[in-house]
Parts: structure tokens; sequence; C-alpha cells
């Protein structure tokens, strides 16, 4: 699809575009659990190998992100929820940072 006649790579050419591949993410989505040889009675999610692009190794990640959303190999909302309660906590500390109470606005109408 990116190196094939009439790809993306040829549309790329004329409109001045370049791909970076280095920053392609690739994400295997799999249910296929197998026993994890590092811990005996213990079950992990089946891994593949890398995808080659021109080259360069494309790895899959544990997650990607993906318009904004937060996605995992098993399809699951564990890393999106992590990343909104991790700017939950940033804006939360921001909010304490302008109502301390030796400067800013009181915490009162927040």
């Amino acid at each position: 699809m990116i190196t094939r006649p009439g790809g993306v790579d040829n549309w790329a050419d004329p409109h001045h575009a370049r791909f970076g591949v280095p920053k392609y993410q690739l994400l295997d989505t799999t249910c296929t659990l197998v026993d994890d040889p590092n811990n005996p009675g213990k079950r992990i999610l089946d891994g593949r190998e890398p995808l080659l692009i021109d080259g360069h190794a494309v790895v899959p990640g544990p997650s990607v992100k993906l318009l904004g959303l937060h996605l995992n190999k098993a399809l699951r909302w564990k890393p999106q929820f992590a990343a909104a309660i991790g700017k939950g906590f940033v804006w939360l500390a921001q909010f304490a940072r302008l109502a301390r109470p030796s400067w800013g606005i009181s915490a009162n109408p927040m």
C-alpha cells in the first residue's frame, strides 16, 4: 500500500509530502493468550514480529494513540482511563496552584 505502484509514496512526491516511517505505530490486536515463559502459571497476550517498511522495523507496542484515543493490544480502555486521569491531575494541580493560601483567588468559587 505504501511502496506499491500508485501507492502513497507516489502520491507524496508531487505533493511535496514526506511520511516519517520511524514515527509509525503498530498495534497487534489479539486476545490470544499463551503461557508466559518467565512466570509459570501465568498467561500473556501473544506477540508478533516487527513489520519492515523501507528498511525500518516498526515494532508492535503495548498501546498506541490514534486520533486522541488510546488503545491497547486487547482493545481495552485502560490506557484511555490512565491518560484521562493524568490530564485531570494536571488540571487539579493548576487549580491548587492558582488558589494557594498565600496568593491567588479563594478556593470557594471552585
